[in-house]
Formats: C-alpha cells, sequence, structure tokens
C-alpha cells in the first residue's frame, strides 16, 4: 500500500467507501499530498505522538473546510505541493524511521525550520515544512479533526487566520483562504464580534483588507460561493473590523 498508515486506519474505521469516492475525484497535486498528510498523522498516532505535532498551513485549512462542509471539500480544493507542520525532535524521528527522506535542510532564514523531502513511490518529492521549537505559542489550543477514521491535529482556525496575516499580500489564494476560514467560524456559531475580538488592532487592520480582498475574489472568479460566509456576516465583520483600526 503506497499509504500504509492511513489505509489501515481507514479500513479498521469502516470508511473505505467514502474514502475511494473522494480520492478518485482529488485533483493534483491534492489527490497526493492530502492523503500522503492523513497518512503521516496516522503514522505519528500510531506511534504514540498525536501529541507531538500540528497541522497548519493550505492542509489545515482543507482540514477545517472537510470538517464543517463534508470531505468532497476536497475535490475542488487548489492544493499545494508542500505539507506545513510544526513537532517535536520526536515526531521527525518517526518520519525518518518509517517513510524515504532524502533531503532534510535547514532554512536559510528561519531558525526552526528545516525542510524534509520525501520520495514519493512514483519517483516524485514532496516537501515537508517542519517547523520546531516553541511553535506551541502561535499554534495553540490545537484541535481534533477526524478524516477516514484519521484523527488530525490542526491549528485552530483563529490562530490559522492570524498566519495567513503573515503571508505576502500580494498571494491572493491566501486572502482566499482566511474566507474559508471565517466561514467555518460562521458555520461553529461564532459571531463577527467574537472572530474581531481575537485579534489585535494591527492585526484587524490587515484582516479587513485580507478578506474583503479574498471575498472579492471568491465572488468574481467564479469560485464556489457556497463555501463561504453569508453576506450579513460579512458586512457585520467588516463594521467591527473597520471599527478597530488604528
Amino acid at each position: 500500500m503506497e499509504y500504509q498508515h492511513l489505509e489501515r486506519q481507514v479500513e479498521s474505521s469502516g470508511n473505505l467507501d467514502d474514502y475511494i469516492t473522494v480520492m478518485e475525484h482529488l485533483r493534483e497535486p491534492t489527490s497526493r499530498v492530502l492523503p500522503r498528510s492523513l497518512d503521516i498523522a496516522a503514522c505519528l498516532n500510531s506511534a504514540n505522538l498525536g501529541d507531538d505535532y500540528i497541522v497548519f498551513g493550505g492542509y489545515g485549512v482543507l482540514s477545517h473546510m472537510m470538517s464543517a462542509k463534508g470531505p468532497h471539500v476536497a475535490e475542488t480544493w487548489r492544493g499545494s505541493n508542500d505539507f506545513d507542520i510544526a513537532g517535536t525532535e520526536a515526531a521527525i524521528r518517526a518520519l525518518k524511521g518509517n517513510y524515504q527522506i532524502i533531503g532534510d535542510r535547514p532554512s536559510p532564514n528561519l531558525r526552526n525550520k528545516r525542510t524534509l523531502i520525501l520520495e514519493e513511490q512514483d519517483g516524485r518529492e514532496l516537501k515537508i515544512d517542519f517547523y520546531t521549537g516553541h511553535f506551541e505559542e502561535r499554534y495553540f489550543p490545537p484541535e481534533i479533526n477526524t478524516h477516514f477514521g484519521v484523527d488530525f491535529r490542526v491549528s485552530n482556525p483563529l490562530c490559522l487566520i492570524r498566519g495567513k496575516l503573515l503571508t505576502p499580500s500580494s498571494e491572493i489564494v491566501h486572502s482566499t483562504d482566511i474566507v474559508r476560514l471565517i466561514s467555518v467560524l460562521e458555520d461553529r456559531k461564532y459571531s463577527p464580534g467574537d472572530v474581531a475580538r481575537f485579534f489585535n488592532s494591527k492585526q484587524k487592520v490587515e484582516l479587513d483588507t485580507r478578506f474583503m480582498q479574498g471575498y472579492s475574489y471568491i465572488c468574481t472568479h467564479g469560485l464556489p460561493v457556497d463555501l463561504i460566509p453569508s453576506k450579513e456576516f460579512k458586512n457585520e465583520l467588516h463594521r467591527f473590523l473597520h471599527k478597530g483600526r488604528i
């Protein structure tokens, strides 16, 4: 099996039919990276390292979307070729003991980041951006989403949004990710005021800009609009964030 940890867990949990149905409709690169990310989670969980990692980045966003909207959301996901995870040295050792890691290089810019290159069975490579150090300060408290029977430990939506505010504003995908995460929070019955109160004044300014930018982009580029916040929530959040500007 290519994803032996994942598929073993899927079979034992009785989710095989749903898993096959969703996976056969995924587009590249999601069709490779999503099952591999779930396989990594299943691997770490089975090694009693379920508390030693947190998923964030794009596949953290997708995890929350799948949990809130259903696993078929992944079929329209934009995807990326890398997988962002923060964790301990014990988690890294477990990955090296279970996968063919053909590269491990430190980041030239970030002291606590390293890139692991995992060789896939088809000869292609998967890049894992792995963050160590005191990652709990940024990504806690984590949440557990369960996909096809696999527990997936992921940073909570508000922390993911805060991380997205540090990304280049020229990359629209991060703004659309913010919109998706806010739709998840609306589904969870957060109020616009609840969302706004999580951020400081400077972050409110950036969030207001990125949120409105992403919302407009989704509505004008034919992306699925059933995965975004309601107009009422959007307008009320914009009002709260605008009030909080410096």
